[in-house]
């Protein structure tokens, strides 16, 4: 639409030097006619146009953005491969452009699974900070029992009752901690899940941190040098798995908050 509009306007400079044959024969000025009333009886204007676009052939690849012939110049003579050759600024433009759109995806996606494993996390410890307590000794409980077995060893004492009929209570303050099965494999999935959760956020971190050092060789550097830097870097990017490890990154979430629930599953 833009490369039509900008030829109308060329095609009012050559109105009047260019416009459309006479016709000569009476089959010429039906067809004219019958023309003229299709296209809204703009004929003229439409011949002009043609006359102009063919006067004006540049119009076509000038407002082309991927014409690099045209957007850069040609390099000297045996220079095709130096710093300004052609070529290497073609590189850099297209990978720009393709690494933006790829980053741009993988930073969405990291920054949704930080806010989802630091929410997650927050909640898993609000969980795990009641239910560790399970495992320790319950001091309140020995000061029950031991506070019951004195009060006990008065009465027998009062009564003249032997000391040795009452059976020694198995607490004491050194005791050991003897939790449940139930409460060792809640504590058990619930940390585990936590431990998960933030390495699985640790890694993420990281990976950003790889994404903004892989995105920093446009900066600097001709365009021979930046080509040859991102290309490098791209190499080591594939060679240290980041797609494959920030593709796997949300399955692993998946896998801490089906652990999470198990151990939910059997605290109910």
């Amino acid at each position: 639409m833009l490369i039509v509009l900008t030829a109308v306007s060329f095609s009012g400079r050559t109105s009047q030097k260019n416009s459309c044959p006479v016709p000569s024969t009476p089959g010429d000025e039906d067809a004219q006619y019958s023309g003229s009333r299709f296209l809204g009886g703009d004929l003229p204007k439409v011949c002009s146009l043609l006359v102009s676009l063919h006067q004006y052939p540049t119009l076509f690849t000038a407002l082309d953005p991927f014409d690099y012939e045209q957007k850069y110049t040609e390099a000297e003579p045996y220079k095709e491969m130096g710093d300004g050759g052609r070529i290497w600024k073609t590189y850099v433009e297209e990978s720009i452009k393709v690494d933006a759109n790829q980053v741009a995806d993988w930073t969405d996606a990291l920054d949704v699974l930080l806010v989802f494993a630091g929410l997650f996390s927050a909640v898993v410890s609000s969980f795990v900070s009641q239910t560790y307590q399970s495992l320790l000794v319950d001091h309140s409980e020995v000061t029950s029992y031991l506070t019951y077995e004195s009060i006990n060893l008065q009465r027998a004492k009062d009564a003249n009752i032997s000391l040795s009929t009452f059976p020694r209570s198995e607490l004491a303050p050194n005791s050991t901690s003897d939790p449940s099965l139930t409460a060792v494999c809640v504590n058990g999935l619930w940390f585990t899940s936590l431990t998960l959760s933030l390495t699985t956020a640790l890694i993420a971190v990281l990976t950003k941190q790889w994404i903004h050092q892989y995105m920093s060789f446009s900066q600097t550097g001709g365009p021979r040098e930046r080509t040859q830097l991102r290309q490098a870097r791209a190499d080591n990017l594939e060679a240290w798995n980041v797609p494959v490890i920030i593709g796997l990154l949300p399955v692993m979430m998946h896998v801490i908050l089906g652990v999470f629930l198990a151990g939910l599953i059997i605290f109910l």
